[in-house]
């Protein structure tokens, strides 16, 4: 199954309980994703030190199913922001990259993607797309 990866941002409620009360907070989490189909990985709490207060990985059947969680999350009021993406392995950039019709420069220039933030060599195809995939949807 694919793997996902949730950046999450607690509201100011959820940040006062988790300062007033500590506990482990992975059995709430696993429970809301197997609602959805999906499986937790990991969890990681990362209090001050990014933008974040949480990072769940965890296996989603597709992405369907990985956005229903997030919208649960979401809606429940518990998190003030949630950002997700899908998580690549290496093999699958690989795979990726061996499956694409066109070079990087070409993806560069049909998505006008010339910057130095652009990989020049077909090993970070998989940085090119995901760079100018952002730019074109700006």
């Amino acid at each position: 199954m694919p793997l996902f990866l949730a950046s999450i941002k607690f509201s100011a409620a959820s940040t006062k309980a988790v300062v007033e009360k500590p506990h482990d907070r992975r059995p709430a989490a696993r429970v809301a994703l197997e609602a959805a189909g999906c499986t937790l990985k990991d969890y990681y709490i990362i209090f001050a030190l990014g933008p974040a207060d949480v990072i769940v990985i965890y296996e989603a059947p597709d992405a369907i199913a990985a956005a229903s969680d997030v919208d649960d999350t979401r809606a429940s009021g518990a998190a003030s922001s949630v950002d997700t993406m899908q998580l690549f392995t290496m093999e699958e950039a690989i795979t990726n990259n061996d499956k694409s019709r066109s070079g990087p420069e070409e993806l560069q220039a049909a998505n006008g993607c010339l910057g130095p933030a652009c990989a020049s060599t077909e090993g970070e195809l998989a940085l090119v797309i995901s760079v100018c995939m952002r730019k074109s949807a700006a």
